[in-house]
């Protein structure tokens, strides 16, 4: 991933050596990397680039990852020694932290005019589909993109720099921001795309924001029900595929990953960095923990805890989620225990 600077500003006039003074760290010297070289964007770890800043928790996600030269990267003092000479490396004590820090230096959210701020209007800078129907009480606010044949309706509000694609419904109270949305797509009432991902971290002085600088894209013919929320991503984007059907109450944390087809009942949480194959359904009130990848046309049952990766074509139940064969067997046997104890009594 790199920075989208559709929806954020990048300071790329800070050196290696001016980051490592922000953020309190120490540059370890070296023989392929300069210190005075100039920071030019950000990345996730596993994607580490040339001349991005990246960091790296603990040195147990080493082993699968080849860092490019000059990549910049913020490490703890276990790291020191197993990384290359030629990566611009600052050490520090708690990278996560650290990286808040610095991208809150490097990076800035495109201001919001002031005449956005308190009332109903559209831009002047907003390019708009003629054939695009706008309530007089929606806000389009500068650089917007609607295509054609678009609704939007009453109460509606889209930030700055979204582009909407032809044939979309945008209806009343919804919030897009920090997205591209495909055609044909369907956002019902209340919901609200584009907000900052639930990303903190413990520090010494309190908690620490960690700035969410991803954005949301929605593939063709999606339909998000009312009052769900699809958060942007925090590095990589948070990605909703073609067809995604997702019902009311939902929420999709930062960074998730969502295949074409798939089908989401209500209430169902998705934590951060959660991937879904093609044609997955997930029944209603099911929990998906961070990180974990759901395979194609699984099927999540209602109610069901996932905590662990499931594979494609499986369908699992239950907390923590099983195989739904034996999850029904170990039922069965409890009841038959149970059953075989009252009648002892």
């Amino acid at each position: 991933m790199t920075i989208n600077r559709t929806f954020y500003d990048f300071d790329d006039t800070l050196t290696v050596l001016q980051l490592a003074d922000i953020v309190g760290g120490t540059i370890v010297p070296s023989n392929g990397a300069n210190p005075s070289n100039l920071i030019k964007d950000i990345a996730p770890f596993h994607s580490a680039a040339v001349g991005a800043l990246s960091y790296v928790s603990n040195d147990t996600h080493l082993t699968s990852h080849n860092i490019p030269d000059n990549a910049i990267l913020l490490a703890p003092e276990s790291c020191r020694e197993l990384l290359p000479d030629t990566v611009n490396l600052i050490i520090v004590e708690n990278p996560r932290l650290a990286f808040a820090s610095a991208a809150r230096h490097l990076v800035k959210q495109r201001t919001i005019p002031e005449n956005h701020l308190t009332a109903s209007a559209i831009a002047s800078t907003a390019r708009i589909d003629p054939t695009a129907k706008i309530s007089p009480r929606a806000t389009i606010m500068d650089n917007v993109v609607i295509g054609a044949n678009t609704t939007i309706e009453a109460g509606a509000v889209i930030y700055p720099h979204v582009s909407i694609g032809a044939n979309c419904r945008i209806l009343a109270n919804s919030s897009i921001a920090f997205a591209e949305i495909g055609d044909n797509v369907v956002i019902r009432n209340g919901v609200v795309i584009g907000s900052a991902g639930f990303g903190f971290e413990p520090g010494a002085d309190g908690i620490a924001k960690v700035p969410q600088l991803g954005i949301t894209q929605i593939g063709d013919g999606c339909d998000i029900g009312s009052n769900s929320t699809v958060d942007r991503g925090s590095l990589n984007d948070t990605v909703l595929g073609k067809m995604v059907m997702i019902d009311n109450l939902c929420h999709i944390a930062h960074n998730c990953s969502i295949g074409d087809n798939c089908m989401i009942a209500a209430q169902v949480g998705m934590a951060g960095s959660v991937t879904l194959g093609k044609k997955v359904i997930i029944g209603g009130q099911a929990g998906i923990s961070g990180h974990l990848t759901i395979g194609d046309e699984a099927i999540i049952m209602g109610h069901s805890g996932v905590t662990k990766n499931v594979d494609a074509k499986t369908t699992v139940v239950g907390f923590p989620a099983e195989a739904s064969g034996d999850y029904w067997r170990k039922l069965a046997g409890l009841r038959r225990l149970l059953k075989q104890s009252d009648n002892k009594k």
